[in-house]
This record gives structure tokens, C-alpha cells and sequence, in this order.
């Protein structure tokens, strides 16, 4: 008969040595204690969801809150119940070409004319305010091609237009700016300036704030080339429109 020595060992060691069997009885659970293999594979996050549009009611609402008004502008500036107009027809930019309206519809717009002053011959400014789906991108098509078809034209009134692509690029806080000049002749010639209209116009997100200013040519400036002053009021403009909508 053979006599075994009495071994002690740890539980520790004792699992080495029966291996899962030991993990049973120790209460140990194997599969948490493995690490599953890595599939290679990313688990998508779930998609951001953009903000809803405000509806054409809202937009509205904000539009004529933004638009300009007299107590802005301060003297002489007056908002008069009628303007001279150029005549024509509202859906047409010049004669057999659609209007900038026809061809980019705003979702919502907003309008407030105003003269320097009540006396006949005052400078004409007419601000707008509107929003759009589309980042500005059908207004800009529009715009350059309302600009180009009626590069040259005889208004309703007998007068004879030139229009040109110039003014103003950027405007701060703006993320695009398109500008244009109208100058308008007595003459087919266009040797002798009636008057001129500048537009200046700046999109930021989807809102549009517009400026388009009339104005008699001073000797300072005979061939109205200097854009300050409709720059000056699309940027007072351009401050109340990022109020309202909290660009």
C-alpha cells in the first residue's frame, strides 16, 4: 500500500490544474469574463434631424417686423401712400422677360417704399425683406438672368434703360451679396442720365434682405457709380432682418 503525501494548493492553482470544471464550482461565470472578437464593423449613429421650417405664416409675421420703417430712417425719409413708378407690368423684369418674382418665388416677403423728403425729384428707397427654401440659389439664377435679358431696354414710360452686373460683393454678416445698376436715359444715345437705380441684395441662411434705391445723379457723381448709399441702407436694413430671424 502506497501512502500519498497531503498536498494543499490555492484555489487558484487548483484551477490551473482542472481547468473550466474548477470554474463551475467556484461560482465563476466564463463568458463574462471573455471579451467577444471584434467584428470590424461601425455602428451607425442615428441621423441628425434639421430643424423644421418655420411655416409661410411665421415667416411672414417676422418679414414685416423687419422691414424698414420711418422711425429707423429718421428725417427726411418719408413713407408716402404712392411713389413714381416706371410703369410696366409686375410679372415682367423689362418687356417679354419674367419678373425676379416669377421666376423665384419667396416663400414670404415683406415691402416698405420711402422718399428722401416729399418734394418731387426725391430719392426712392424701397426695402424688402423675404425667405426662401433654397439657399438663395434660384434667386441668383433669377437675378443674373433678369440682368442680362434686360441689359438694354425702353421702358413703359418712353425712357431708355442700361443695366449692368456691378456694386457691391460682400456685405459683413452676409453670406452672399448680388448687386446691379440701372441707368436711365432720355436718349437713345444714352448721352443724357435721367436717373439711376442701384439694387443691392444679401442672403443670409434663408433669408433675403433687399435695397433698391433711386436716385437723381449729383455732380459729385454724374455717372452713379458710387454704391454708398444703398449700401448704407441694405446694411440698416440687413441689422434688423438678423434681429428679427436671429441670424
Amino acid at each position: 500500500m502506497y501512502a500519498f503525501a497531503k498536498i494543499s494548493l490555492p484555489v487558484v492553482g487548483l484551477c490551473l490544474l482542472l481547468g473550466s470544471a474548477c470554474a463551475s464550482s467556484t461560482g465563476a461565470n466564463p463568458s463574462a469574463a471573455t471579451t467577444p472578437p471584434a467584428t470590424g464593423r461601425t455602428v451607425p449613429s442615428a441621423p441628425r434631424v434639421a430643424d423644421p421650417e418655420p411655416s409661410r405664416a411665421a415667416d411672414l409675421a417676422s418679414a414685416k417686423r423687419a422691414v424698414m420703417t420711418t422711425a429707423v430712417l429718421g428725417k427726411p425719409w418719408v413713407q408716402p401712400a404712392k411713389v413714381n413708378t416706371s410703369g410696366g407690368k409686375a410679372t415682367e423684369a423689362c418687356p417679354g422677360e419674367p419678373a425676379l418674382v416669377t421666376l423665384a418665388p419667396a416663400r414670404a416677403s415683406a415691402v416698405a417704399t420711402f422718399t428722401r423728403g416729399a418734394a418731387r425729384g426725391a430719392s426712392i428707397a424701397r426695402f424688402t425683406v423675404e425667405t426662401v427654401s433654397d439657399q438663395g440659389r434660384r434667386y441668383r439664377e433669377a437675378w443674373t438672368r433678369t440682368a442680362r435679358s434686360c441689359a438694354q431696354f425702353k421702358d413703359a414710360t418712353g425712357l431708355y434703360v442700361v443695366t449692368s452686373l456691378e456694386g457691391p460683393t460682400s456685405v459683413p454678416g452676409a453670406d452672399d451679396v448680388l448687386s446691379r445698376a440701372e441707368r436711365v436715359y432720355y436718349d437713345r444715345a444714352h448721352r443724357q442720365l435721367a436717373y439711376a437705380r442701384h439694387f443691392v441684395s444679401a442672403r443670409v441662411d434663408r433669408v433675403i434682405s433687399t435695397v433698391e434705391y433711386d436716385f437723381l445723379t449729383p455732380k459729385s457723381d454724374p455717372k452713379a457709380r458710387d454704391f454708398t448709399p444703398a449700401r448704407q441702407l441694405l446694411e440698416l436694413q440687413l441689422s434688423r432682418t438678423q434681429r428679427e430671424f436671429g441670424n
